[in-house]
């Protein structure tokens, strides 16, 4: 005996057929299917069984179309992965040769990714397979990263390590949660039957290869890691060794005298002797500002030329502390830096951009406010400073004096340009010093005395002062 559903699917080809809200009846018997196998009142609708089996191929072909999820899968999460992955290879590379060697051991997961996702579109029978070999990929890659996060984590500061391991947890989630979709999604097993699907050579080989280069570079990375450790542990030591056999005390500048180098609690102290300066005779603040501006001045050399100071990049890279101790002309303490092993990593890590953090320019800023306004160069008046640390600029607003229109006439914008270049040492305080190690456009809006509008902007760039 048919079922109903059956029953109703001969019904729907019938001429005899009624159709209500309520569901089809016959217009023979008044009643909904009574037959059992043959209903004797049955005459064929040609036009309506053409039109039935149309849409029933139509509904048949939107199951196992690439549609949906499937769709965010293909090209967001293969697509995508593949782009944004090239991408911060490139960008992370000092430049495009070594982006592109960089990107060398990604090639097997990318010609997965191109595999997969013609495969779907296709309807081939590896569809699946390779899909769960470029979920898999993606998986070793964050497991590799986890290796070498954990082999060479002396290398990172702790800023970087968590921002790895943020990095590495949003892998393994975005893993297992396509994963998890390729295997329950019937939209996936509608269009890639599980009884057709098959695992072939080309992705095995793939898979085979991308191994064997994941598992080079943790066997790369774990030897450079044992050889910088290696050298770096021999290098300091011989070259603290080497600087003490040399005729110390030695004037490394104007006054600035390297008395001893010494390693000490995981540290690398140098002290110096500053023969010019006298502690009774300067103040507190004055000092401070200088050690301030010293403290970067000293991770932008170690970073834009570590080959002047190679003892101390030896020293950091291995993770050990620098302190510099000064003393004043008659040998009393006047200050310290120190400089560690982290802040070391994130200058590197940045490579030498915003050496500076925002929260010291902040609080230098802070500073000044306790004191503005206040008398600033050439009888002018300093009336604000403003940071704009994203756009990488210092606006120091300036009220002009008291002049006369003619003498005003005469204060043109290149005038104003011209002065404060031929004053730039005079002018250059501890913010200007510290914007200028940030490579930030330093700004003077000068104002009219009177009104206080906009008179003229001066703009000096890095491309002018660090000429």
């Amino acid at each position: 005996m048919k079922t109903i559903e059956e029953k109703l699917k001969i019904c729907r080809g019938c001429k005899n057929r009624i159709e209500y809200h309520s569901g089809l009846t016959c217009s023979v018997t008044n009643s909904k299917p009574e037959f059992d196998d043959e209903c004797p009142n049955y005459e064929p609708d040609e036009k309506e069984i053409a039109r039935n089996k149309r849409r029933q191929e139509k509904e048949e072909a939107n199951k196992t179309k690439v549609r949906g999820w499937l769709v965010l899968f293909l090209w967001g999460g293969v697509f995508g992965g593949v782009i944004l992955t090239a991408g911060q290879t490139l960008l992370q590379s000092e430049n495009l040769l070594y982006g592109i060697v960089g990107l060398l051991p990604f090639t097997p997961m990318f010609i997965i990714a191109a595999m997969t996702i013609t495969a779907f579109y296709r309807r081939k029978d590896n569809a699946v397979a390779l899909a769960y070999t470029y979920i898999g990929m993606h998986a070793l890659s964050a497991v590799l990263a986890a290796i070498v996060l954990i082999i060479a984590s002396d290398m990172f500061s702790n800023s970087e390590i968590i921002d790895n391991v943020w990095d590495i947890f949003k892998s393994l989630v975005w893993a297992v949660t396509w994963g998890s979709f390729i295997k329950m999604s019937e939209r996936v097993k509608n269009a890639i039957p599980e009884e057709t699907r098959k695992w072939r050579v080309p992705e095995k080989i793939l898979l085979i290869v991308y191994i064997f280069l994941l598992g080079g570079s943790i066997w790369l990375t774990s030897i450079g890691v044992k050889q910088a450790s290696g050298v770096s542990e021999v290098s300091v030591e011989s070259m603290i060794e080497q600087l003490k056999s040399e005729s110390l005390p030695i004037e490394v500048s104007d006054g600035v005298i390297l008395e001893s180098v010494e390693k000490k609690d995981g540290r690398v102290v140098f002290s110096y002797s500053m023969s010019e300066i006298d502690k009774r005779v300067v103040s507190e603040e004055d000092m401070e500002a200088y050690f301030l501006q010293l403290k970067y001045s000293i991770l932008n050399v170690l970073c834009q030329h570590p080959e002047s100071e190679q003892l101390a990049v030896a020293s950091l890279t291995k993770g050990d502390n620098m302190l510099y101790t000064y003393a004043d002309k008659n040998g009393e303490a006047i200050g310290n830096i120190l400089i560690t092993s982290d802040d070391y990593k994130r200058v590197i890590g940045n490579k030498g951009e915003d050496i500076v953090e925002k929260n010291v320019l902040l609080e230098l800023l802070d500073e000044y406010n306790k004191i503005i306004p206040c008398e600033y160069f050439g009888g002018t008046e300093l009336m604000s400073v403003d940071l704009n640390y994203d756009e990488k600029n210092v606006v120091y607003n300036v009220r002009l004096p008291e002049l006369s229109m003619d003498e005003m006439s005469a204060v043109t914008q290149s005038y104003l340009e011209n002065y404060v270049l031929e004053n730039w040492g005079a002018i250059k305080d501890s913010m200007i010093t510290l914007a200028m190690i940030n490579k930030m456009d330093i700004v003077f809006v000068f104002k009219s005395y009177y009104s206080g509008t906009d008179y003229a902007k001066v703009a000096i760039t890095p491309e002018q002062y660090l000429q």
